[in-house]
């Protein structure tokens, strides 16, 4: 069963027809469709008062950020320099919590900026090892320091916004 549309016009023509009192199955003979068809768009008159309803609204849940909390949270976001531009997901799904009374996921969250087209990455902290000035007073400090003195922490398993340790992975150099 095909679902071929008419156009507005035709549809609006079938309807005119329809409305000077012509017979359905003569409407359906002349532009080659279904009796069915005719009479929907009778149905459709009766019903709406017009051959082609207008469109329904969106189907469903509703969101759970609504415009105004999310024109609050980028107005956070944007406020007050970069602090709160290098805010986490979580703290956003706080904000939203305490300010609008709004309970959501951190990946609602997510979504729903990414829907915004609002990306984080590009927004880094630089790295205090980046300074020459500092990295050439720290070499000339390490030199005076003897190989026994030394202690090395491998801090890859550390958590990245705690810096917190597995206590398993450090080490130390015993004599």
């Amino acid at each position: 069963m095909s679902k071929l549309r008419f156009s507005k016009s035709t549809v609006d023509e079938m309807a005119l027809l329809l409305a000077t009192g012509v017979e359905p199955r003569e409407i359906a003979y002349r532009f080659r469709c279904h009796a069915s068809t005719v009479g929907r768009i009778r149905q459709n008159i009766d019903t709406f008062g017009e051959p082609r309803p207008a469109p329904q609204a969106k189907m469903g849940r509703p969101q759970k950020i609504t415009p105004e909390a999310l024109e609050g949270l980028l107005d956070w976001l944007l406020d007050n320099g970069s602090e709160k531009k290098l805010s986490y997901l979580d703290e956003m799904v706080a904000f939203l919590d305490e300010e609008y009374d709004i309970e959501v996921s951190k990946s609602t969250v997510c979504r729903t900026l990414a829907k915004e087209k609002i990306t984080q990455k590009a927004v880094e902290r630089q790295a205090a090892e980046r300074d020459e000035d500092l990295r050439d007073y720290y070499r000339a400090q390490i030199y005076e320091v003897r190989a026994k003195e030394a202690i090395f922490v491998d801090e890859s398993a550390a958590h990245e916004r705690t810096k917190d340790c597995k206590r398993e992975h450090l080490a130390s150099y015993r004599d």
